[in-house]
């Protein structure tokens, strides 16, 4: 094995301990290959802020998995809004094999990306689509069509559920990566939860802790789908951005 990859997973093996994360030491060689290709394709199309292969595996592998329980059990149809560079749809599909996820971003060349990064890994269960939220949950190829939405470092809570719980079926959830300041999102999106025909059913609190062993305050937000979403809803970007 290349010297490189063999440092690696030491390091990638001390991250996911330090987290109790050992679970996925079987998958760290595709994490591996996946981050390998973030970077390289990083230099040229700026996916992703983090520069360092060390951060990649505290800041977006460890956070994602943090909560994969969340998204373990019986087969289910994810749609990851605002997907970005991959995050948390590429990580939960490499560990989460009972999950059929949609990476949707409303950019081409992040949609591009991630689905080149799935062929790159082998990843079956994971598809790309670009789009706009507010126009997919119109759509109703989309609308209310997915068992979970997820979403993280998209936007704040309020606009963050307009964009994705139109996009999810009477039952399923959005479960929505935050971190210290969940409680008070939840409490300013509450009034939009609720007339998007959800209800925040638990905050589920984890702490992540990187490399130097300094702890972080992670949340998972889970909306629970109880009513269908009315029609009015998503609104047009604009409205949704505005401030009340």
């Amino acid at each position: 094995m290349p010297e490189l990859f063999l440092t690696e997973k030491k390091r990638a093996e001390a991250v996911f301990k330090a987290n109790g994360l050992e679970r996925f030491n079987y998958l760290i060689p595709k994490f591996y290959e996946f981050a390998d290709y973030l970077l390289e394709e990083n230099k040229k199309h700026n996916l992703t802020a983090l520069r360092e292969i060390g951060d990649v595996w505290v800041r977006h592998f460890a956070d994602t998995l943090l909560f994969a329980d969340m998204f373990e059990g019986e087969r289910k149809t994810v749609i990851d809004v605002g997907c970005g560079g991959g995050f948390p749809s590429i990580p939960l599909a490499i560990a989460c094999k009972n999950l059929k996820l949609t990476a949707m971003d409303s950019t081409k060349k992040k949609t591009d990306f991630v689905a080149s990064a799935a062929k790159t890994v082998g990843l079956e269960n994971y598809s790309a689509l670009c789009a706009r939220a507010e126009e997919a949950g119109k759509n109703k190829v989309y609308r209310e069509r997915y068992d979970i939405a997820t979403a993280r470092a998209v936007a704040a809570l309020p606009a963050l559920a307009e964009y994705c719980l139109p996009l999810v079926k009477v039952g399923g959830a959005f479960l929505s990566y935050k971190g210290k300041d969940a409680d008070i999102e939840c409490a300013a999106a509450e009034p939009m939860i609720a007339n998007l025909g959800g209800k925040i059913e638990k905050v589920e609190k984890r702490i992540l802790i990187d490399e130097n062993g300094e702890e972080m305050e992670r949340a998972l937000i889970i909306i629970r789908k109880a009513r269908n979403t009315p029609p009015v809803f998503p609104r047009k970007n604009s409205a949704i951005k505005k401030k009340s």
